[in-house]
């Protein structure tokens, strides 16, 4: 079916032509990006997955001055006694960190909301954080930590590999 002017008409020919312009819009929009802002020039430690996985393997080694580097001067203390109650009364052994989302830029720093899992063999403890990130010279620190809502606990069930026999 044509239209006066001869041009062809049809809703999968129109159809094609857009999804034709938006799959290329697609394909090249990471590398026009990449190009106008360049990559910034960090450590590893500035992505945040290097930088969580930093936390999580000194809190499994139990080494306290290397997990409490990963925050900011003025708040290691406090987060020191929290690394201790975790180890030590709540006998936490280990750790898994899942950033929710991305980095959040704001004006004087980026927010960053992590899903902290602690565990041991009796039980795991599910805290969600609010991250408030800066930059410390070629790294990221942490100036401030916020738990939203209360930590969840959950108790681990092992039942006996064996059949009991009675």
């Amino acid at each position: 079916m044509r239209d006066l002017e001869g041009r062809q008409l049809g809703y999968n020919l129109n159809m094609g032509r857009k999804r034709k312009g938006k799959a290329l819009l697609l394909l090249v929009f990471p590398f026009l990006v990449s190009a106008l802002f360049g990559q910034e020039a960090l450590s590893p430690q500035g992505d945040p997955l290097a930088f969580l996985s930093e936390m999580k393997q000194a809190f499994e080694v139990s080494d306290r001055s290397a997990y409490i580097r990963s925050f900011a001067p003025e708040i290691r203390e406090q987060e020191g006694l929290v690394f201790d109650s975790l180890r030590d009364t709540f006998r936490m052994t280990s750790v898994m960190f899942r950033p929710v989302g991305g980095l959040t830029p704001g004006d004087d720093g980026e927010t960053l909301f992590v899903n902290a899992v602690f565990r041991n063999d009796q039980e795991s403890m599910l805290e969600t954080w609010k991250l408030h990130l800066v930059r410390e010279g070629d790294r990221r620190v942490i100036r401030s930590k916020s738990i939203a809502g209360n930590p969840a606990i959950h108790y681990t069930l092992s039942f006996p590999s064996e059949r009991s026999v009675r």
